[in-house]
């Protein structure tokens, strides 16, 4: 005879594997989105060459003041913003670049 309240193994088992599909969905979509990895979104990259343009553009495209050292905007150790290498981004963002993103006469 069961005693009150009881749950029986098997119904045990079976929360337990849920719980087990459940946190592998979850990882999975997690993993899926991009946020567990270290690729940077092309959308994230865009807003991170405009930053890099608004800041370059306030020195008046000093090269001495280029935001990030001296290897620019993107890949390189030292670079601005590093996490776009391993997106398709364009390595190198010069002063023409930056003056067509921020909506700048560049015939001038």
């Amino acid at each position: 005879m069961r005693s009150k309240g009881a749950l029986p193994v098997p119904y045990i088992v079976a929360i337990i594997i849920a719980v087990i599909v459940i946190v592998v969905i979850l990882v999975w979509f997690f993993m899926l989105s991009g946020k567990g990895t270290n690729t940077a979104t092309d959308a994230f990259c865009r807003a991170r060459e405009f930053t890099y343009c608004t800041t370059w553009a306030a020195s008046s495209y000093d090269p001495a003041k280029i935001p990030g050292g001296k290897t620019g905007f993107c890949c390189g150790p030292d670079s601005y913003a590093n996490e776009c290498s391993s997106s398709n981004w364009a390595s190198s963002v010069g002063q023409a670049e930056c003056k067509s993103i921020l909506g700048q006469n560049t015939t001038s």
